[in-house]
């Protein structure tokens, strides 16, 4: 994994998107492997790391040492996935987020205590499942009542 020396050696501060497009909480990576990959996120704090999943509940349970530059997000799809944000709740990130990327279906009314930002896009790669309007603006007047930062454009993520 010579990949994982590239953020020590890297002098200029960066977020890093950890496994995008795949899920480092997959059963299929050994916890050795995530063990290290976050040996050397909390080794270089001039870096952030981006880090969701949609196995929430693996990362939970591995009880990981989460640094302060490491931020934890979950993806929630629809209303069929909202007890991820239980998980995500009992993991010890400093900075929490739900990714509805994409919104396939309302979530109806959810508890977002504990929850730093929410962002909400249509699908816009792959199969472009449709998403209404109504879904992301239910989300986003969730978000306003219960003081939760809302982003519905990807690059908008801001992290504190």
């Amino acid at each position: 994994m010579q990949f994982l020396t590239i953020p020590a050696r890297d002098q200029f501060s960066k977020i890093y998107c950890v496994a995008f497009g795949s899920d480092l909480f997959h059963d299929a990576v050994p916890t050795e492997d995530i063990e290290s990959i976050f040996e050397v996120m909390g080794a270089s704090e001039q870096h952030v790391f981006e880090l969701v999943t949609k196995r929430i509940e693996r990362a939970h349970r591995l009880k990981l040492d989460w640094p302060d530059n490491v931020l934890a997000g979950v993806v929630i799809e629809s209303a069929d996935y909202t007890s991820r944000l239980d998980h995500l709740r009992e993991i010890p990130a400093r900075f929490k987020f739900l990714s509805a990327a994409p919104l396939l279906g309302p979530l109806g009314d959810i508890d977002l205590t504990g929850i730093d930002q929410v962002g909400a896009v249509h699908e816009t790669w792959g199969l472009k499942r449709p998403c209404k309007q109504q879904w992301i603006d239910d989300l986003r007047e969730q978000c306003d009542r219960q003081g939760v930062e809302f982003v519905t454009d990807a690059y908008g993520w801001r992290f504190h």
